[in-house]
């Protein structure tokens, strides 16, 4: 099994397209006066079909009548419901068939596990696949069609490689509660004493975890920003 985290540029051959896909099914245009729109969260089904949660904010309340419990069910172009979740602010859920990485990803044979947008034309995938050759052929057909591509990370995923639920749960506590800031909030005394286990137990544990998180980012591939 391979693994890849990838950043894409939506923007075609690095223009700027007319707004993110989803964009197209808001009942007011993305970059109207007075408005804000946010991609929060995307995701893809896969019969090719891109999802997303959109975050706006009408500063004035001047789209108020257009943007209130507004839904819309369109069989070609897609579906979008808002609704409003506090003054001048409203979270909309689009799902759009016209989405055209979307309906790349679905013909890849590639695995999305996760899709962050970092703004409305960068986003960052985490992929799998079986082999580094279903990754190759993925990013070929998307440099082909114009998107930028970077790849941030790139190896052979192994069962190695995971958190033990332990782990986790030990790590985690750790870093939400200050273990690794400087000073250090809390110390193997105080991880001891959370979990009922003895403090080389503990060392032990994390020395462990960040081994595997340490060999997971530092295994990366020497792949350029390419915006062909």
């Amino acid at each position: 099994m391979h693994y890849v985290k990838m950043l894409i540029d939506r923007r075609l051959h690095g223009k700027e397209p007319d707004g993110h896909p989803c964009h197209q099914l808001l009942p007011i245009k993305f970059d109207s006066p007075g408005l804000s729109v946010k991609i929060v969260q995307c995701s893809f089904l896969s019969e090719g079909a891109g999802c997303s949660i959109i975050r706006i904010r009408d500063t004035d309340g001047e789209y108020e009548d257009e943007l209130h419990n507004y839904v819309d069910h369109n069989n070609m172009k897609g579906e979008c419901s808002i609704i409003k979740i506090s003054k001048n602010r409203y979270l909309a859920t689009v799902m759009n068939n016209n989405c055209e990485l979307a309906q790349i990803l679905s013909r890849s044979g590639c695995f999305l596990t996760s899709a962050k947008p970092e703004d409305d034309n960068l986003i960052y995938w985490d992929l799998f696949a079986p082999n580094k050759t279903y990754i190759n052929n993925l990013i070929t057909q998307m440099k082909e069609r114009g998107y930028g591509v970077k790849k941030l990370i790139s190896t052979e995923y192994t069962e190695d490689m995971s958190l033990t639920d332990r782990q986790e749960e030990v790590i985690r506590y750790a870093f939400d509660n200050g273990y690794y800031e400087v000073p250090k909030r809390i110390n193997l005394d105080d991880l001891s004493e959370r979990f009922g286990i003895s403090k080389s137990t503990v060392s032990v544990i994390i020395r462990d975890a960040e081994k595997k998180l340490i060999t997971y980012c530092l295994t990366s591939s020497d792949g350029h920003y390419d915006k062909r």
